[in-house]
């Protein structure tokens, strides 16, 4: 019997133009692949996925004529000559941002339209251990996502368990959380979810955990 070579991991789903990525091995295609539909997106045109922001995934629209924001949004959609602009562009780490990002994570609405297709397609595209290791991302934040990713492929390569230890021992709830629990813990379930269950973690990184929330 001739066992023909398996070739889902390389070849293209037919409704979302990317490969299976199953393991470090199919990572540089799968990134040109989905490189690709950001280019072809309509309202992202991008030509480096690595350039995408948080702020840039923000929807102006939708912000401007929410009843919550768009006193701020106006005062924000000013540069310093007064002239109008992308707050989102020219502030992207501004409280305003900040709160902008944080209501669209909570509420589903308020992302760009290119947004939710091509963070559904990246989520279908991953075998079940990457999404496993990714499940602690929070839907709508593509940036973080594809940061994950990278990490659950090349993790042993990145890191050493010294370099962790230091890297989780500052990691603190108003920078990395934005003085959100949920935002803070999600951003420590990611970093470590391809090394290691959260619940196995050393003692020490354990109480790392706790003081920083506390």
């Amino acid at each position: 019997m001739i066992h023909q070579p398996n070739t889902s991991a390389t070849t293209p789903n037919k409704k979302d133009g990317l490969s299976k990525l199953n393991d470090v091995a199919d990572f540089p295609r799968w990134k040109s692949q989905l490189q690709d539909i950001m280019f072809d997106t309509k309202g992202l045109r991008s030509t480096n996925m690595d350039t995408i922001t948080e702020a840039s995934t923000l929807s102006t629209e939708y912000f401007a004529a929410h009843s919550d924001f768009k006193a701020d949004y106006k005062l924000a959609a000013k540069d310093d000559d007064s002239k109008t602009c992308n707050p989102f562009d020219h502030r992207p780490e501004s409280d305003f941002t900040h709160r902008c990002f944080a209501h669209a994570l909570d509420k589903g609405h308020g992302f760009e339209d290119w947004l939710y297709p091509i963070y559904a397609k990246i989520r279908r595209s991953l075998c079940n251990k990457i999404q496993d290791q990714t499940q602690a991302v929070r839907r709508g934040d593509i940036v973080s996502l594809i940061r994950a990713i990278k990490i659950a492929l090349h993790q042993y390569e990145m890191f050493s368990v010294d370099q962790i230890e230091v890297s989780y021992a500052s990691c603190t709830m108003e920078k990395e959380g934005r003085n959100d629990l949920m935002m803070f813990l999600s951003v420590l379930a990611t970093t470590f979810s391809g090394l290691r269950p959260f619940s196995t973690l050393p003692l020490s990184l354990a109480r790392c955990a706790f003081s920083s929330v506390a």
